[in-house]
């Protein structure tokens, strides 16, 4: 499943794999209650922090609420353009695994579209206002380490 890499390689790979579970037990994103999304109007004074797995929940329901039942009124407040760029992050972790098993012909097509994505989560997170914790960059930093591979072959195979 994995490619033909170094051993090396390979345990920068399991670590990055042992970052990206553990990350969802940590705290991920806080709000201080100026945020216009999940806490209803703006300056509300919710006060909150989400665990990984949590920000996992809340984009599921978020897809599952706006595409499924089309019931998107009473669940977000805030502007479609910050739901889409949150709510979409929880493809991350969908991407990462068929990252995983995929073939080696599409491995490196998966990890531009997972870098793309972070990037979009990051976008989104700025535009909520909501802060990136600590749980979030140990994700980001697991997710980096298991796309370890695509990057140490980059210039052996021509891209550069």
């Amino acid at each position: 499943m994995l490619t033909k890499v170094s051993p090396t390689v390979k345990k920068v790979q399991i670590t990055g794999g042992i970052l990206f579970l553990v990350s969802f037990l940590l705290p991920a994103v806080h709000e201080d209650g100026s945020f216009m999304g999940l806490a209803g109007d703006v300056g509300s004074g919710f006060v909150f922090t989400l665990r990984g797995y949590e920000c996992v929940k809340q984009c599921w329901l978020f897809f599952y609420n706006y595409f499924v039942k089309n019931a998107w009124s009473g669940y977000w407040d805030g502007p479609i353009v910050e739901a889409l760029l949150l709510g979409t992050s929880v493809l991350i972790n969908l991407l990462v695994l068929w990252y995983l098993l995929a073939k080696p012909k599409w491995r490196r097509r998966l990890a531009i579209l997972i870098g793309a994505l972070i990037i979009e989560t990051w976008i989104g997170l700025a535009l909520s206002g909501l802060t990136a914790l600590y749980g979030h960059f140990v994700w980001v930093a697991g997710i980096l380490l298991m796309l370890a591979p695509e990057v140490s072959t980059w210039e052996s195979e021509g891209y550069t």
